[in-house]
């Protein structure tokens, strides 16, 4: 079994919290799968306990903390090989000090924000995929404050502790135990919001020589995005990286999207997204393009039924990734039956978690409890 050593240093963090606390809560969500597939068969259970503990402090200041493991394993049984799995990991381990226009938060945490709902160019720190029904992801060990102001605009500021392992878009990871820094200023605009975010980290030079044949050694990010509303949702979503060493390197995503709810029925609700990604050496150029497409329709049946369906389309390699999904909901249990038909050489998996790599054509039946 993996066991990760981050759970007992990070606790600490959360002694204070948990000396002065007023408040303790324990939830959990149990889930458990099967999924016989073309390439691959597989089952699985999963189990993550959090315990969130409050506290007020003097005036309107207040202290609260998240412990939150994630442990799972399961059985994979493939042409090549079969394997089983056990990890326990830390998933959540943080203290937040906050404020009604103030919040810091310390720790193991999810960092994330943009606009973009399926193809995500600000997914710089996390790997959500709407498609995921437990909608997990690694966390960031991270420095990060918050500030809201009465205009609703609001100003992050965050610091990275980097590790070679990758992660959002990443293709090369940091160099360990560097510290990376950045920020996000948001702010209204007529019929929405628009926000800048940028990071800069350094990269580990081995893994960038292995890949591109040259040592980059800092990455430099530039994020924008914004949402509108106007007789529909329409937002746009970019980031532009680059690359110094002893060339310049750019790497460019850029994505615009839009939805609609049509009052047919229930409400069907229907979302559009498309990504250009590029890369270009010396300048900042658009070219050496490749082109993602996405599409989504939602409609509920009901109070307990609803049904999704994604399309995704890699313009450059000519595949397609398709999920259909029923899900039926109750106050704590959730039952879920998708099918899927992807490449076998997926570049856009259904699920981003290693264990549920969505190849070919398969189902996917799931069951999740919260408590």
């Amino acid at each position: 079994m993996k066991k990760n050593h981050d759970i007992c240093v990070y606790f600490f963090l959360l002694v204070p919290v948990l000396a002065s606390s007023q408040t303790v809560l324990f939830s959990g969500q149990a889930s458990g799968w099967a999924q016989p597939g073309e390439t691959s068969q597989q089952i699985g259970i999963r189990y993550i306990p959090a315990l969130r503990t409050e506290s007020a402090l003097a005036g309107p200041w207040a202290l609260d903390g998240l412990v939150s493991v994630n442990g799972h394993g399961g059985y994979r049984n493939t042409e090549s090989a079969r394997e089983s799995t056990a990890e326990l990991d830390a998933y959540r381990l943080w203290a937040r000090l906050t404020h009604p226009r103030f919040e810091f938060r310390l720790g193991l945490q999810k960092l994330n924000f943009g606009a973009a709902m399926m193809l995500r160019p600000l997914m710089w720190f996390d790997r959500l995929d709407v498609r995921d029904p437990l909608q997990l992801t690694n966390g960031v060990n991270a420095a990060m404050s918050r500030w809201f102001f009465y205009d609703n605009a609001n100003l992050w500021l965050w610091l990275v502790l980097g590790k070679s392992d990758r992660k959002g878009w990443e293709a090369v990871g940091s160099k360990d135990n560097s510290v990376e820094w950045g920020g996000r200023l948001q702010v209204p605009v007529p019929r929405g919001e628009l926000a800048l975010s940028g990071h800069v980290r350094q990269l580990d030079e081995d893994a960038a020589r292995t890949l591109y044949g040259v040592p980059f050694d800092r990455e430099v990010r530039l994020g924008l995005d914004g949402r509108w509303d106007w007789l529909a949702g329409w937002w746009i979503e970019s980031s532009v990286s680059r690359f110094s060493g002893p060339h310049l390197f750019y790497r460019q995503f850029y994505m615009a999207g839009g939805d609609y709810t049509f009052a047919w029925g229930n409400g069907l609700h229907i979302i559009a997204e498309h990504l250009v990604l590029a890369h270009s050496l010396c300048d900042l150029k658009i070219e050496n393009t490749a082109h993602f497409t996405a599409f989504s329709m939602d409609y509920p049946l009901g109070f307990l039924d609803h049904v999704t369906g994604y399309v995704y389309y890699d313009w450059e390699n000519r595949d397609w990734y398709r999920l259909l999904q029923w899900q039926r909901t109750y106050d704590r249990w959730s039952f879920f039956v998708q099918g899927f038909a992807n490449p076998h050489e997926a570049v856009v998996l259904t699920q981003r978690d290693e264990q549920l790599p969505m190849r070919g054509l398969g189902v996917q039946l799931m069951v999740v409890l919260n408590h």
